[in-house]
């Protein structure tokens, strides 16, 4: 059982450590990106080697994830639940792309309903076919009623495949955080004070961008 305080502060400190590393990681692609241009730049031929390593085009991508989460707090029953994702995200260059999204989670043994509201971003390491992949949504949930709502946190950690210059899948691994408020009642009265407990759960999902 875990026990999370201090929420507005934590919420911050986690949505600006991941705008800052978007900031440093969309910087460093771009340096690559362009160094990569400057090297080939004057070649008009379009090599067999080139066409199967062309980088992913910049622009608004669409990406689609469905996933499963297994609960890693004992204390907690029935909280497994199945992932779905829609993210709208712009393709900065070949390795990141960042935006917004909003997800769900479908708890099946309680049948209850948690809709996540959340920064998203994803980084390709490498601009190969195959690549190294990260990911991270970090927001807030809402739930039907009963269920939990409060901080979301998404880190995820695996492998991408790019098909073409459009189209991208993608395997990962990660852990979901996801908070639920209790909120004190003394002879049915709401009292001031609560305890915010994290629903953490392992999380593996499969995505495809377009």
């Amino acid at each position: 059982m875990k026990k999370i305080y201090n929420l507005p502060g934590l919420v911050k400190r986690c949505f600006l450590l991941t705008l800052l590393a978007s900031v440093m990681t969309i910087s460093y692609g771009q340096t690559v990106n362009q160094k990569s241009y400057d090297e080939t730049q004057g070649s008009s031929v379009a090599t067999p080697s080139l066409t199967e390593n062309m980088s992913l085009k910049h622009g608004f991508k669409l990406i689609f994830d469905v996933g499963y989460q297994y609960q890693l707090e004992s204390f907690f029953a029935d909280v497994n639940r199945i992932k779905f994702n829609v993210v709208g995200n712009y393709q900065f260059n070949p390795y990141v792309s960042a935006g917004v999204g909003l997800g769900t989670r479908y708890y099946y043994d309680v049948d209850l309903l948690v809709f996540p509201f959340f920064y998203d971003m994803r980084v390709r390491l490498l601009d190969k076919p195959f690549s190294p992949y990260f990911s991270i949504g970090a927001g807030y949930s809402v739930a039907t009623k009963g269920g939990p709502t409060g901080l979301y946190l998404n880190p995820e950690l695996g492998v991408s495949y790019r098909i073409n210059d459009k189209v991208n899948i993608h395997l990962t691994l990660g852990y979901e955080m996801q908070n639920k408020v209790y909120h004190e009642l003394y002879d049915n009265v709401l009292l001031t004070h609560s305890t915010i407990y994290n629903l953490g759960a392992f999380s593996t999902t499969f995505g495809v961008t377009f």
